[in-house]
């Protein structure tokens, strides 16, 4: 069951950004080590009814690369 979209309330589809666009999209946060590389974005979401989209990242991952 895919959850609401939380902007109108429509349904969500779930999916991925393309590959050759992946490592053009990621996060970082900040309160991560400098020397370290972007978190690349690993999965999608979008709204079927108005184009929300949703973009996640593996939390294990960002918790590695932040500042202890």
């Amino acid at each position: 069951m895919n959850p609401s979209c939380p902007k109108c309330g429509g349904a969500m589809d779930d999916g991925r950004i393309p590959i050759p666009l992946k490592y053009l999209f990621g996060y970082k946060s900040s309160d991560q080590k400098h020397l370290t590389m972007e978190s690349n974005v690993d999965k999608a979401r979008a709204c079927v009814d108005c184009g929300y989209l949703e973009l996640y990242v593996n939390p294990d991952e960002i918790r590695k690369k932040r500042k202890d």
